[in-house]
């Protein structure tokens, strides 16, 4: 596309509407914008389906002649969608004509986007009441005793064995 425009009048060329493989079936769009920042492309990324905010992880980049990523830039995050997110000095237009042959391959930009949508979350707080414990030294030691667990030490008087610890005695 061979696009003609005044010095200092802004662009705008939008993607078709894409979805992803969500349980959400949002719709997205990029939206590119040449001279918006003078001497600078802009590249945004747009939901279409008017819901806000969204955790999301976002690259956005332009496809190298060699299928390789250039000016990659990444944010994550939950973000508010009521307005496009990006960068709108993505890529300066004179490093673009620089390298026209790599990056405008046959007169073609490809501006991409790796797209990753976080199934929606819920924070809750669970209010759990601490109670004092209701043992006492005395139970433990009780039951030390009764269980005969750990004993190091035997007493024997007459023909009695007594099992004990020397901790207690």
């Amino acid at each position: 596309m061979t696009v003609d425009c005044d010095e200092g009048t802004t662009v705008k060329l939008d993607s078709p509407y894409f979805t992803i493989n969500d349980e959400t079936k949002s719709s997205w769009h990029l939206d590119l914008r040449l001279l918006e920042e003078k001497g600078w492309l802009s590249l945004f990324l747009f939901r279409n389906d008017g819901n806000d905010k969204v955790r999301i992880r976002f690259s956005l980049f332009i496809l190298y002649n060699k299928n390789e990523r250039q000016f990659l830039e990444t944010s994550c995050g939950i973000r508010d969608f009521t307005i496009g997110r990006g960068i709108s000095k993505f890529v300066e237009i004179k490093e673009l004509l620089k390298n026209k042959d790599d990056l405008i391959p046959n007169n073609t930009l490809t501006a991409s986007v790796e797209l990753t949508v976080y199934e929606d979350y819920q924070s809750s707080i669970t209010k759990i009441s601490l109670q004092p414990p209701r043992r006492q030294i005395t139970d433990d030691l009780k039951e030390l005793y009764d269980s005969k667990t750990n004993s190091d030490v035997t007493f024997v008087v007459g023909n009695e064995k007594f099992k004990a610890h020397k901790l207690i005695l």
